[in-house]
C-alpha cells in the first residue's frame, strides 16, 4: 500500500491517505481545552467533497457512499474542528472510512466524546 499513499496536512489534523483503500490509514490531530471549548460553537457543515490533491482515482467520491448503507465516518472528526476552515476541510472523503450506522452513532461517538474529555481542565 505504500505505493499509493500521500499525506494531507490540513488546518488543524493530518491524514495518511490510502490510493489502495479511496479512505485514511490514520489521522492525527492535537487537541486542547480551548481548542474543544472552540468547537461546541463551530458549526457542522456536512459538505463532503473529494479532495483535489489527490491524483484521479485515488479517492472515494460520493457516489460510493450513495445508497450504500454505509456513514461517511470521520477519522478527524467533524466535532474537534475549532473554526470554520478546519470544519470544511473534515469533510473530505480523504478523512472519511466507511462505517456501519450504529457504529459511527453509537460506538464510535462515544470514543470521540471520551477522547475530547481527556483534553478537558
Amino acid at each position: 500500500m505504500r505505493v499509493s499513499t500521500q499525506q494531507l496536512c490540513y488546518s488543524d489534523f493530518a491524514v495518511l491517505h490510502s490510493g489502495v483503500t479511496h479512505g485514511p490509514l490514520w489521522s492525527a490531530e492535537h487537541l486542547t481545552a480551548e481548542h474543544m471549548d472552540d468547537a461546541r460553537d463551530n458549526t457542522r457543515t456536512n459538505r463532503f467533497f473529494v479532495d483535489k490533491k489527490l491524483p484521479p482515482g485515488d479517492s472515494a467520491t460520493l457516489s460510493d457512499y450513495k445508497k450504500s448503507g454505509y456513514d461517511r465516518g470521520h477519522m478527524s472528526p467533524a466535532g474537534d474542528r475549532w473554526d470554520k476552515k478546519s470544519m470544511a476541510e473534515s469533510f473530505s472523503l480523504a478523512n472519511v472510512v466507511p462505517q456501519n450506522p450504529s457504529n459511527n452513532r453509537r460506538i464510535w461517538s462515544r470514543i470521540e466524546q471520551s477522547v475530547r474529555r481527556l483534553v478537558e481542565p
